[in-house]
């Protein structure tokens, strides 16, 4: 394992970096909370590690899988991470109620958009989900933290998007 990840993005290139850590991450809607005196959302996650692939394709390749001719059955890792987000002025949820706490969200990026001609923000912030939902947070401007919390666990299953056609 590569070590656990602490992230913190303040404009749009370090927003993709952490859009593409949380690719595929499982979204837990009675783990979000917006905090409107502090400015604040938080959302816990089930983070797919991408970052860990290229150790996967090594071990793969390693000496156990040319002695016993068998890959790992769990060749794949998921970790606990926490999203944290400042300056959020505003929540909307699209294609979910957060009463239903139970659900699990597909999370595939996060999107920003300018509502303005400042650079600086605001912005809307985007949690894009599988099956059209969302989390649209209304931010005055981009302070976005990314960290694990805890040991990654084995998964034998790696995301797959099947497109349409």
């Amino acid at each position: 394992m590569t070590g656990a990840v602490r992230l913190h993005a303040q404009d749009i290139d370090d927003l993709a970096v952490i859009s593409a850590l949380v690719q595929d991450a499982a979204l837990f809607v009675g783990e979000m909370a917006y905090l409107p005196s502090q400015k604040r959302f938080v959302a816990a996650l089930a983070r797919f590690a991408w970052e860990e692939l290229d150790d996967v394709v090594e071990k793969k390749r390693g000496f156990l899988s040319r002695v016993f001719n068998r890959a790992d059955p769990e060749p794949f890792a998921r970790t606990r991470a926490l999203l944290h987000i400042d300056n959020v002025s505003d929540v909307k949820v699209r294609g979910f109620g957060l009463e239903e706490k139970a659900k699990v969200l597909d999370l595939l990026a996060l999107t920003v958009t300018p509502l303005g001609d400042d650079p600086s923000g605001p912005f809307a912030l985007q949690l894009e989900c599988a099956d059209n939902a969302a989390v649209r947070l209304d931010v005055e401007a981009l302070d976005i933290y990314l960290t694990d919390k805890g040991e990654p666990w084995k998964t034998p299953v790696r995301p797959d998007h099947k497109l349409d056609d």
